[in-house]
C-alpha cells in the first residue's frame, strides 16, 4: 500500500510539474501575421499589408510607409480625380507584383515573440528602372497632344488651365501607367530569403523587422 501511495504521489507530482512548465504556444498567431502580410501584398493591398507591421518596422523591402508617401505626393500634385485613381491602381498593380511566391520555411518562438524564415520569388527592385520607359512615355505624350490639340485648346479657352490639365490626365495617364506596368512585368524575378521578426503589441501579433538575406 505504501508503495502504491508513493507511486501515486510521484505521478501527481510529475503531472503538476508538466502543467506548470508548459508554455502556451503562439506559433499559429505568428505564422498568421506573416501569411497575412504576404497575402495582402499579393492582392495589391499595401494598406492591409502595412497593418501587419509595427509603426517602426525595419523593412528591407521598403513597404512600411508606402501608402502615406503616395497619398502625400498625390495631395501635393492636385492633378484631378482621374490621375489620383489611376495612381492608386498603378500602385496596387506594382505591389501585387512585388512577391510572386513565398514559402514559410520555419517558425521559431522566443521570449519576445518569434522569428520566421521565408523564401520565394520577388521583383528585382534594384533593376526596376522606370526611366527606361521615358522614351515611350515621351512619344505617347507627343502623340496624344497632337491628336487632341484642338480639343485641348478649346477646353483651355473655355474652362481654363486646370480643366485642360485634368483633361490631359484623364486621357494620357492610363496609357502612361500601362507602359510603366509593362516595365515592371518585364523586370526579372529573383530568389529571396527573409528573416522576419514577429512581436506581440496590445494583443496583436505584428512584424517588427523584415531582413532580406538574399
Amino acid at each position: 500500500m505504501k508503495k502504491i501511495c508513493v507511486l501515486l504521489v510521484s505521478a501527481l507530482l510529475a503531472v503538476t510539474l508538466i502543467g506548470c512548465s508548459g508554455k502556451e504556444s503562439h506559433e499559429t498567431e505568428i505564422k498568421a501575421a506573416v501569411d497575412g502580410f504576404f497575402q495582402a501584398m499579393q492582392a495589391g493591398d499595401a494598406a492591409k499589408a502595412e497593418s501587419y507591421l509595427t509603426d517602426d518596422c525595419q523593412d528591407d523591402f521598403g513597404i512600411n510607409g508606402i501608402t502615406d508617401a503616395l497619398d502625400s505626393q498625390l495631395e501635393g500634385l492636385n492633378l484631378g480625380e482621374t490621375f489620383e485613381a489611376e495612381s492608386q491602381e498603378f500602385m496596387k498593380n506594382i505591389v501585387s507584383q512585388a512577391f510572386e511566391s513565398y514559402t514559410i520555411d520555419s517558425v521559431k518562438e522566443n521570449s519576445s515573440g518569434g522569428t520566421v524564415t521565408v523564401s520565394g520569388k520577388c521583383l528585382d527592385f534594384d533593376n526596376l528602372d522606370f526611366s527606361e520607359s521615358n522614351d515611350d512615355i515621351t512619344a505617347l505624350s507627343e502623340q496624344y497632344t497632337n491628336e487632341h490639340l484642338e480639343e485641348l485648346q478649346k477646353i483651355y479657352m473655355e474652362q481654363g488651365e486646370d480643366a485642360m490639365t485634368e483633361a490631359i490626365m484623364s486621357g494620357l495617364v492610363p496609357m502612361l501607367y500601362d507602359t510603366m506596368e509593362q516595365t515592371a512585368k518585364d523586370t526579372p524575378r529573383i530568389d529571396f530569403n527573409a528573416s522576419i521578426t514577429v512581436v506581440e503589441q496590445d494583443g496583436q501579433w505584428l512584424i517588427s523587422a523584415i531582413k532580406n538575406q538574399g
